[in-house]
C-alpha cells in the first residue's frame, strides 16, 4: 500500500485482521514456584508412567495424526467427484475431532497430574481413604482414585461437625478432602458436564468445613477455568477482601490479580484496570524483596496491564509495562524455568505487536516477533493445539513487517506459513479458524499489490471474499469483514485500472457500510469513511472531479465528526482526509485550498511527531513533502527548502522527496541539480511516469539526452 505522499491520493486498504490484534493475556497467575517439591514430582512422573489412559491418549494422538494427513492427501486426489469428496471429508471430520480430543486430554492430564500431586502432598493428615487415593492416583488410575473416596462417608462426617468450633482439626482435614475430591473428578472427568455440578458441590463443601481462603481462591479458579467469569469475579473478590482483613499479603495478591483478569476478560476494562493497579503498587516491592517467589507474578500482571493499556490506546503506559516484565524474564543469570517459555513468547510478541502497531521501532520488533515466533515454533512441535495459532499470529505481524519494508521473499514466507497453519486449522476447526485464514488471505492479497504481483493478489483476495461471503451469508455479524474484503478487492481492481469493476465492489462495501452504520450509530463510522476516500480516489483518477471532491469532502467531514470526541484517536485521520484532499486541490490547481488543507495536515504532524518522534517520524515526512511541492506548484519558492530539507531528513529514501527537488531547481533554473535530483528519484524507485508528462517545470529538461533515459527508468520501477 503506498504511503500519503505527493502526486498520489491514498486508496484505504483497510487491515486484513479485521479484528483487533489479539494480544496474549495470561489468563490465571499463581504465586507458588514453578517447580514442586522432590515428592510432588516423583508422585507426577510416577503417574504419567503408570497411567494406560495418558499412554493411550498418546499413542491415539500419534495413530490420529496419520489418518489425518492420509485424508488430507485423498482429499487432493478425489478431484471433482463430489461423493468420494463428501465421505472423506466426513471421515477427515471425525478424525479430527477425536486428534482434538486426545491432544487436549494429553495436555490437561499433564496439569492435573501436576497439580493433584502438590494437593496430596499438602494434605495435613493422611486418612485410610486418602492414602487409598493416593497409591490409585500414581497408578494413573484417576477414575479410580475417585471412588474410592466416597462421597457418602464425607457426608456424614462433614454433618458430624457442624457445631464443632471453627478451629476444630477435622474441619481443616475435611476440608481439603473435599478440595482433593473436587480436584480429581474434575481430572478425572474434564469433558462431562454433569460433572461440574458434582466439581461444585465439593467444592461448597470444603468452604462450609473450613472457609479459608486458599479453597475459596481454588474455587474461583474453578469457574475462572472454565469461563464462568461473573461467578470467578464473585469469589476473587472475597478472598481479596478475606486475604486483605487476614493480612495475608500473597493471597490477597493472587486474588487481586486474577480479580483484574477475570474483569479483562470479561470485557470490564475500568474494573480491570483498577485491580491491576492496586495489584501492582503491592507487587513490586514483593518481587525486589523475595524475587524468587514474585518476580514471574510481577511479569505476568505487567504483561496483562500492558495488554489492558494497549487496547485502551494508551500506548506510552502499555510499552512501559512490556519492557519491565520483558526485563524480568531476561534478567543476568537467571535461568528461566522452562515453564515460563510461553510467557516469554507472550511478553515478546505483545511488546512486538505494540510497535508494529504504533509505526514505530520495527527493527526492534522484527526482533522480538522472530523470538517470538521461533519458541511457538518449538513449543507447538510439543503440544500443537496450544500454540499453532499463536505462531500464526506471530508470522502474520512478521510478514507485515517485512511486507512494509519491501522485504517480499521473507514477507511471503510468513504468510504462506501462517496461511498453512490457518488452513490445517479451518479444517479440524472451521467455527474456530475459517475467520483467521480467510484474514491470512487478505494479508497475502496485500503483500503480493505491494509486490505488485497482481495476479496472485487477486487470486488471494478472491479466496478471502469467497470465504467471507459465506460466512456473512451464514452469520450476519461477519458483514463487516465482508465489507472489508470487498473494499480491497476494490482497491486492487483499481490499481489493474478495472474502474468498473473497482466502482461496482466499492458501491457493495458502502451499502454494507450505511445499513451496519444506522443500526450501530457511531460504530462503523470510520469504515465509512475510508470507503467514501476510495470512491474520491476512483472519481479522481477518472476525471470525474465534482464526484471526487464531494467524497473527499464526505470522508474529512465524517472523521471531524469522530474527532470532536475522541481528538486522540482520530486526530490521524482527519490529517491523512486533509493530505488527501490537499493533493487532490494541488492537481486540480485550487493552490490555495490545497495549501490551507496541507498546512493544517502539517501542523497536526508537528504536534504528534513533538510529543512520540518514533511513531509519527513518516507521516511528518509525507506531510512536509506535499506541503512543500504545493508551495512550488503556488510559486512560493522561497518556502519550499524548508519543507523538503526537513522531510529529507526524517525519511532520507523517500523518492518522492528527490522528485519534488528535481522540481524545484527546473524552476530555479538549475537544470544541471534538477537532472540529478530526477536521476536519483528513479533509481530510488519512483514509479509515476505520468507525472513527467504533466509537470510543466520539466519542460526546460525534455531536451536533455539523458531526459529520456530517466522516464524509462521510472516506467520500468512501474512495472516492478
Amino acid at each position: 500500500m503506498k504511503n500519503w505522499i505527493a502526486g498520489l491520493f491514498l486508496l484505504v486498504v483497510l487491515s486484513p485482521g479485521f479484528t483487533q490484534t489479539p494480544l496474549h493475556v495470561f489468563r490465571r497467575i499463581k504465586l507458588e514456584t514453578v517447580t514442586g517439591s522432590k515428592e510432588v514430582d516423583k508422585m507426577y512422573n510416577q503417574t504419567l508412567k503408570n497411567s494406560l489412559d495418558y499412554k493411550n491418549a498418546q499413542t491415539d494422538s500419534a495413530r490420529l495424526r496419520g489418518v489425518i494427513d492420509a485424508h488430507r492427501e485423498e482429499l487432493l486426489l478425489a478431484g471433482n467427484r463430489p461423493r468420494m469428496e463428501e465421505n472423506i471429508r466426513m471421515q477427515l471430520e471425525k478424525s479430527t475431532e477425536e486428534y482434538r480430543f486426545a491432544q487436549q486430554y494429553l495436555e490437561n492430564y499433564r496439569s492435573n497430574a501436576w497439580l493433584l500431586a502438590k494437593a496430596f502432598d499438602e494434605l495435613p493428615a493422611q486418612s485410610k481413604r486418602t492414602k487409598n487415593a493416593r497409591r490409585l492416583f500414581t497408578q494413573g488410575k484417576l477414575e479410580e482414585a475417585v471412588q474410592s473416596i466416597p462421597v457418602t462417608e464425607l457426608e456424614k462426617e462433614t454433618a458430624s461437625i457442624t457445631d464443632a468450633a471453627p478451629d476444630d482439626p477435622r474441619r481443616a482435614l475435611l476440608a481439603r478432602e473435599w478440595l482433593l475430591l473436587a480436584n480429581l473428578t474434575g481430572a478425572a472427568y474434564e469433558y462431562s458436564r454433569t460433572n461440574e455440578i458434582s466439581v461444585t458441590h465439593y467444592f461448597k463443601r470444603a468452604i462450609e468445613c473450613d472457609p479459608q481462603t486458599g479453597i475459596m481462591m481454588e474455587y474461583a479458579g474453578f469457574f475462572m477455568d472454565h469461563n464462568r467469569y461473573e461467578e470467578a469475579i464473585e469469589w476473587f473478590g472475597r478472598c481479596a477482601e478475606s486475604s486483605w482483613a487476614q493480612r495475608d499479603t500473597g493471597v490477597w495478591l493472587m486474588a487481586q490479580t486474577n480479580l483484574g483478569s477475570c474483569y479483562h476478560l470479561y470485557g470490564d476494562a475500568a474494573h480491570s484496570l483498577a485491580a491491576y493497579q492496586k495489584a501492582l503498587e503491592v507487587c513490586r516491592p514483593l518481587a525486589k524483596s523475595n524475587p524468587e517467589r514474585y518476580q514471574y507474578a510481577l511479569a505476568e500482571l505487567l504483561n496483562n496491564t500492558g495488554a489492558l493499556y494497549m487496547t485502551n490506546e494508551d500506548y506510552v503506559r502499555s510499552e512501559a509495562c512490556f519492557v519491565e516484565a520483558l526485563a524480568i524474564y531476561r534478567r543476568p543469570s537467571q535461568v528461566l524455568p522452562e515453564s515460563y517459555y510461553s510467557n516469554l513468547a507472550s511478553v515478546t510478541y505483545n511488546l512486538g505487536v505494540l510497535y508494529v502497531d504504533t509505526n514505530q521501532k520495527f527493527d526492534k520488533a522484527e526482533e522480538l516477533l522472530v523470538e517470538s515466533s521461533n519458541r511457538w515454533r518449538d513449543l507447538a512441535e510439543e503440544h500443537p493445539l496450544s500454540y499453532e495459532d499463536y505462531l500464526a499470529d506471530a508470522l502474520l505481524k512478521l510478514g507485515s513487517i517485512y511486507s512494509e519494508k519491501s522485504d517480499f521473499r521473507r514477507a511471503e514466507k510468513s504468510f504462506i506459513e501462517a496461511r498453512t497453519i490457518y488452513g490445517k486449522l479451518a479444517v479440524l476447526d472451521p467455527e474456530e479458524y475459517e475467520d483467521n485464514w480467510a484474514q491470512t488471505l487478505g494479508y497475502l492479497g496485500e503483500m503480493y499489490n505491494n509486490k505488485k504481483d497482481l495476479k496472485k493478489s487477486q487470486e488471494s483476495y478472491t479466496l478471502c471474499l469467497g470465504v467471507y461471503e459465506r460466512l456473512a451469508e451464514q452469520d450476519s455479524t461477519y458483514r463487516g469483514d465482508l465489507a472489508t474484503a470487498l473494499n480491497n478487492y476494490g482497491v486492487l481492481l483499481e490499481y489493474m485500472h478495472d474502474m468498473k469493476g473497482a466502482e461496482t465492489l466499492f458501491y457493495r462495501t458502502l451499502a454494507i457500510r450505511q445499513q451496519l452504520e444506522k443500526e450501530e450509530p457511531g460504530q462503523h463510522t470510520s469504515a465509512l469513511a475510508s470507503v467514501y476516500n476510495n470512491l474520491g480516489v476512483l472519481y479522481a483518477m477518472q476525471g470525474q472531479f465534482d464526484k471526487a471532491e464531494q467524497y473527499y469532502k464526505n470522508t474529512l467531514e465524517l472523521f471531524l465528526q469522530l474527532a470532536k470526541d475522541q481528538p486522540q484517536v482520530y486526530e490521524n485521520d482527519v490529517a491523512r482526509s486533509e493530505n488527501n484532499l490537499g493533493l487532490f486541490y494541488v492537481d486540480q490547481n485550487k493552490l490555495p485550498e490545497a495549501i490551507e488543507m496541507l498546512e493544517r495536515a502539517r501542523d497536526t504532524r508537528v504536534r504528534q511527531h513533538k510529543e512520540f518522534p518514533e511513531i509519527y517520524n513518516l507521516d511528518l515526512a509525507y506531510a512536509l513533502n506535499n506541503l512543500g511541492y504545493a508551495y512550488l506548484k503556488n510559486g512560493q519558492l522561497d518556502q519550499v527548502p524548508e519543507c523538503l530539507s526537513r522531510s529529507q531528513e526524517l525519511l532520507p529514501d523517500n523518492s518522492w522527496v528527490y522528485r519534488n527537488w528535481g522540481a524545484y531547481y527546473a524552476q530555479k533554473k538549475d537544470y544541471a541539480k534538477a537532472m540529478e535530483y530526477l536521476r536519483k528519484a528513479a533509481d530510488m524507485g519512483f514509479d509515476e511516469p505520468h507525472w513527467f508528462d504533466m509537470e510543466k517545470s520539466l519542460d526546460p529538461l525534455r531536451s536533455d539526452p539523458a531526459f529520456p533515459g530517466i522516464v524509462e527508468k521510472v516506467k520500468r520501477n512501474t512495472r516492478g
